[in-house]
């Protein structure tokens, strides 16, 4: 069903496939618009957690996925500048929506790869406290990805890995 947008009130007609395409379009649109301040929060974490966790886990782990998360981000500012110069392209809105998801899920492996390389310390303060940034950053997510649902579980996905390792662990 659609709704008329003069009265506000459900249509027996269905939307015309003209209007799909652009409310799709404008979906993609706004979790491009809305992605800057959600990669800067992740970096902003990463670095945060990188730097609770350097005493106590390997450096050169600890090291390569700080680098594969700011790489994951830089290259996800490339893809929103990318975006922003073709964003008038209303035919290629399946390709930057595929490059999103794209984005987000490698973003979501690189919070669950965290969760693998930096456990093995046995401390419970530390699998408390990165449990505590896993479900942040889930749940922070949830308002820049939200346009798009794909993003948003296929950043959730390889998330959940780790938290529920977690979740066994503090238990």
């Amino acid at each position: 069903m659609a709704i008329d947008p003069d009265s506000g009130d459900k249509t027996d007609q269905p939307a015309t496939p003209a209007l799909e395409e652009q409310l799709h379009y404008e979906r993609v649109r706004l979790v491009y618009q809305l992605s800057p301040v959600g990669l800067i929060s992740t970096l902003g974490v990463a670095t945060f957690v990188s730097v609770c966790f350097i005493s106590v886990v390997s450096s050169r782990g600890l090291l390569a996925w700080y680098l594969m998360m700011a790489v994951i981000v830089a290259g996800r500012f490339l893809l929103l500048r990318a975006f922003r110069q073709d964003m008038l392209n209303v035919a290629m809105t399946r390709h930057w929506e595929r490059r999103f998801v794209m984005g987000a899920s490698l973003t979501g492996l690189g919070w669950g790869l965290g969760g693998l390389l930096l456990l093995p310390v046995a401390d419970q303060r530390y699998l408390t406290f990165y449990a505590f940034v896993l479900a942040g950053m889930t749940g922070g997510a949830i308002a820049s990805l939200s346009p798009v649902l794909k993003a948003y579980v296929f950043y959730l996905v390889p998330d959940r890995k780790p938290n529920k390792s977690l979740q066994n662990n503090i238990l």
